[in-house]
């Protein structure tokens, strides 16, 4: 079954229970096609995702340019919106084991059990606390943009 397993399907099961009982009805060759119409749909969606955060991506980099030239790090609109941006720190792993090993040793081991995308939070946190483990380098800063408002 792939990445399905009796855990992943228990925990999705909510979400899934009505395809997986009207896919069972289904003859293979029906299956197949049902899952092939799926798919292409996933493809559209994607496509056009991607699309949106390329016009995302774009109006941010127009507003980074303002807020530069006004020398401002909020914006507030008249529908309500507002934007606020802010540089960040990135950090990139040069030693997992050594960083793990660090992370165990300073009673953080918790921290393992997070997303790979959390590394930027945890080493603001392990900064804040002026330690500095070993096989974390810093990365590139990014900047960030949060926007309050949308409607």
């Amino acid at each position: 079954m792939g990445k399905w397993n009796d855990s992943t399907i228990a925990e999705h099961r909510e979400k899934i229970s009505p395809f997986i009982e009207a896919y069972q009805a289904l003859k293979n060759e029906e299956l197949a096609d049902a899952y092939a119409i799926a798919r292409r749909e996933k493809d559209r969606l994607e496509s056009l995702v991607t699309l949106e955060n390329a016009h995302i991506r774009a109006a941010e980099m127009v507003f980074a340019e303002r807020f530069a030239e006004n020398d401002v790090k909020t914006m507030k609109f008249n529908n309500g919106m507002s934007l606020t941006i802010t540089v960040e720190q990135g950090f990139q792993f040069r030693d997992k084991a050594a960083f793990i090993r660090f992370l165990e040793v300073e009673g953080w081991q918790h921290e393992l059990t997070v997303p790979a995308g959390s590394l930027n939070r945890l080493m603001r946190d392990l900064a804040e606390k002026k330690l500095s483990p070993p096989g974390v380098e810093l990365g590139e800063p990014f900047t960030k943009f949060s926007c309050r408002g949308l409607k």
